[in-house]
């Protein structure tokens, strides 16, 4: 329940070593509080265990006259534990208290439990006699008491692995009930949800046969329709299939935010061929080693970008508009359909390293996230508004984050392309959310921290209805200040780029602290600890992640 397994917690000692001269002849009470340091190896066994703390205690006997601050003066510590045991070694004898008081009786006096309290937030008692009875006392401004029943029946499963089972590796003890255990690994994970067949073109390829001239895609004064969008980016992947686009070939992107850098996403995803988007800003170094690792059949970019990329000779270089010329006699061209184990797209992070880390993610894993969004997010959105939503894309399109904008638009919704001019100004921001009316932005807290307070929700005019958070950690502050805003959903989105975008979700309205919520549709999510065993709710541990939407993998 610590989350550690290297744990401190304090023994009541008698304080009166056998070795001192008349010990027992000293008046007062001379218990002393020492703590009890249990260091857990996940090989040993339960009985080598106890044989072990036994041991280790039974050497500090000689010490336990020592007194609890000057431990904690020597340790440089302030505190080392917060949880007591007490062993109550000195039985009550009723007979003898009667023959010490002549002429007097003590009634009420119930044998089975002595009063106790504790300043500790827990503190555990042991009474010995023909059954040895234990008894947990808790502090009720810290516990309630389901909670310390349910530290009751943990520890009563310990006690019986002791007993039944004391070969059992401590790393193999179960701590949790049954009940528990069901909740953390089958009920917050019942996250299965039947996807109907079909990669994202395909997908996006539906929406623009269902809404052919509702506009899909705005940049400034430039927008597409759908089928606007549709004819721009079939005629590009067209393009890319001559020079030699397949499965789980790479063609770059380098180009300025705009329509443009939309239509050629979608060109690639139809080509059949992976995309990884490009920085032409960045360091020439980081994209020397981009090129050299994902070895684009072409590059799809400005003349202007493309001198600053340094690329291998061969390498095509095709702009956005640079559809080629189509022989008459050619026909109808039909694009290739991707499957669903192709690369989608690789996207560099920074890397743990420092050396940025390309994370390779297949169209079933962007396609399972699309309807994981869809039952979760744009079908419900939609609905409440009652009609298609307007939403902005300020995330960096090198960002995977961006796909959670870029869905929306799959998703029927109006994407509106911010500007890097606009999007790094948050005032300018809240302008643009103004003047078009939008309805979503999808950013991290601590920019959304920063929209606010340029005045994102003042005045009178135009509000969003929704914000997506997610890339850092939301502050207890910030999530009281969003519960009580007047947008009308705001959702806490959780996920390593190796998982897809998102792998965890959580309205904030639905808990009243920071919380990652739960896993998306075909997915599942653990806590685990440094034994990889579930843990308890509201103790430490590592996330992990599996299921429809991880990556094939890295490098």
């Amino acid at each position: 329940l610590t989350g550690r397994d290297d744990v401190v917690f304090g023994a009541t000692v008698a304080g009166r070593p056998a070795v001192l001269p008349g010990v027992e002849d000293i008046v007062g009470l001379l218990m002393n509080t020492v703590p009890v340091r249990v260091r857990l190896d996940g090989a040993e066994s339960v009985a080598g265990l106890l044989a072990r703390v036994q041991r280790e205690q039974a050497g500090l006997g000689a010490h336990h006259h020592v007194g609890l601050a000057d431990i904690q003066r020597l340790a440089g510590l302030g505190e080392l534990f917060d949880t007591s045991t007490v062993f109550e070694n000195a039985p009550f004898d009723r007979d003898a208290v009667h023959a010490a008081l002549p002429g007097l009786r003590i009634s009420g006096i119930d044998d089975s439990a002595a009063p106790e309290g504790t300043h500790y937030p827990l503190s555990l008692a042991a009474f010995p006699g023909e059954r040895l009875r234990l008894e947990l006392n808790y502090r009720q401004d810290v516990f309630t008491a389901e909670q310390a029943e349910l530290i009751t029946q943990r520890l009563r499963l310990l006690l019986e692995t002791f007993v039944c089972a004391p070969g059992t590796p401590i790393a193999r003890i179960e701590v949790q009930t049954p009940g528990e255990r069901s909740r953390l690994v089958e009920h917050y994970n019942a996250t299965d949800l039947p996807t109907p067949p079909g990669t994202l073109p395909e997908l996006f390829a539906r929406q623009a046969a269902l809404t052919p001239d509702e506009v899909a895609v705005v940049f400034e004064d430039e927008t597409l329709t759908y089928a606007g969008l549709d004819a721009a980016a079939t005629s590009l992947a067209r393009r890319l299939c001559d020079l030699g686009a397949g499965p789980d070939r790479f063609v770059a992107l380098a180009l300025p935010r705009g329509v443009q850098a939309v239509v050629a996403i979608l060109a690639a995803l139809k080509s059949g061929a992976a995309y990884v988007p490009v920085d032409p800003d960045d360091p020439a170094e980081r994209l020397a080693g981009l090129i050299a690792e994902t070895s684009p059949f072409a590059v799809v970019t400005t003349q202007e970008l493309a001198r600053r990329l340094d690329l291998p000779a061969g390498t095509a270089c095709v702009s956005p508009q640079d559809t080629g010329e189509v022989p008459p006699e050619s026909g109808p061209w039909h694009a290739p359909v991707p499957q669903p184990r192709d690369l989608a797209y690789a996207i560099y992070t920074s890397g743990s390293t420092g050396r940025p880390k390309a994370v390779a993610i297949e169209h079933r894993a962007l396609a399972n996230m699309f309807h994981s969004h869809h039952r979760n997010f744009f079908a419900p959105e939609a609905a409440a508004a009652g009609r298609r939503l307007r939403v902005a894309l300020t995330n960096a399109l090198t960002f995977d984050a961006s796909w959670s904008q870029l869905l929306w638009m799959v998703a029927g919704h109006e994407l509106h392309v911010v500007s890097d001019d606009v999007r790094r100004d948050a005032r300018a921001v809240v302008d643009y959310v103004g003047k078009h009316e939008i309805d979503l932005l999808d950013t991290t807290p601590g920019y959304a921290r920063e929209l606010l307070s340029a005045g994102l929700l003042d005045g009178d005019g135009h509000r969003p209805r929704v914000l997506a958070l997610g890339g850092e950690a939301i502050s207890d502050a910030m999530w009281e200040q969003l519960r009580a805003s007047s947008f009308a959903s705001v959702y806490n989105l959780y996920g390593p780029t190796e998982c897809t975008i998102d792998a965890m979700f959580c309205q904030v309205r639905d808990t009243d602290r920071p919380a990652l919520g739960r896993p998306a549709a075909n997915t599942r999510v653990y806590v685990l600890d440094g034994w990889l065993r579930p843990v308890p709710p509201g103790v430490v541990g590592e996330v992990y992640i599996g299921g429809a939407n991880l990556a094939r993998g890295y490098w």
